[in-house]
């Protein structure tokens, strides 16, 4: 669902009509130049965790200093500055159709001074916008995304919580990371921790009919116990389970709050 003449990314999600024309040119990469070397990035003083979680990124991975210093004044060519929509606009005025419209958006911006804007609607764009951007830069920049929906979560995900959460060579926090990029907002983290010994161990019942159900996306009785499960599972068995969860969790809402 993409307008490659109108400048709009591949990302899904994303809203083409005629009304975004003129907003979609902000996406156009005609008038950028090529910029020759990156210098540093900037974030506001009172950056939220989003945006400094990505400066911090952008400057591990390209060897870059990180400022603080307000995001309104002029971006220098090689600089890349992470702002909020609502101090973007003093570098793109177009930007505030974007922000009285009331939508989810994201956007690359390479200026005619050479420097690299990185805005969004909310912390959580800005961070999506400039990670896709460190991943892919020419894939991102000049790209402007406008997302259809406010929240958009993965389910039943196979190899994240069932059957092949355990296979070799599977990173889950890359996996979260990517999901994370291809802009959704939520994923289910709820697997059981045994690395395949639904096998063996969920054999404990033997009437079972359907034994190997944590497989699928355990429910909340395999990680806490209440009256109505006393005794079922080991403590030793919901605690590794609830550690596990809480051990994802803390990255999932780093990587994609």
């Amino acid at each position: 669902m993409s307008n490659e003449k109108e400048g709009l990314s591949r990302r899904e999600f994303i809203r083409t009509s005629a009304g975004w024309v003129s907003v979609a040119s902000l996406g156009s990469a005609a008038a950028s130049p090529m910029m020759k070397t990156l210098s540093g990035v900037r974030i506001a003083p009172d950056s939220p965790l989003p945006l400094i979680t990505a400066a911090a990124e952008i400057s591990q991975k390209k060897s870059l200093p990180v400022r603080r210093a307000a995001t309104e004044q002029p971006i220098a060519s090689g600089e890349i500055v992470l702002a909020l929509g609502s101090d973007a606009a003093a570098h793109l005025r177009d930007i505030g159709q974007l922000e009285t419209a009331g939508q989810e958006w994201e956007l690359v911006r390479q200026l005619p001074a050479g420097g690299i804007l990185i805005t969004g609607a909310t912390a959580r764009n800005v961070c999506r916008a400039a990670l896709a951007w460190l991943e892919n830069p020419a894939g991102e920049e000049d790209r402007l995304s406008v997302f259809r929906f406010a929240e958009r979560f993965t389910m039943w995900d196979n190899a994240l919580n069932q059957w092949y959460r355990f296979s070799t060579g599977f990173d889950r926090e890359a996996h979260i990371r990517q999901i994370v990029l291809t802009g959704h907002t939520g994923v289910e983290i709820n697997r059981y921790a045994d690395p395949g010994g639904y096998h063996v161990l969920h054999r404990k019942f033997p009437y079972d009919s359907y034994a190997w159900y944590m497989s699928y996306a355990p429910a909340l009785d395999a990680f806490v116990e209440s009256s109505l499960t006393q005794g079922i599972y080991p403590p030793e068995e919901l605690a590794v389970n609830l550690a596990d969860v809480f051990e994802i969790a803390k990255k999932d809402i780093i990587t994609n709050s």
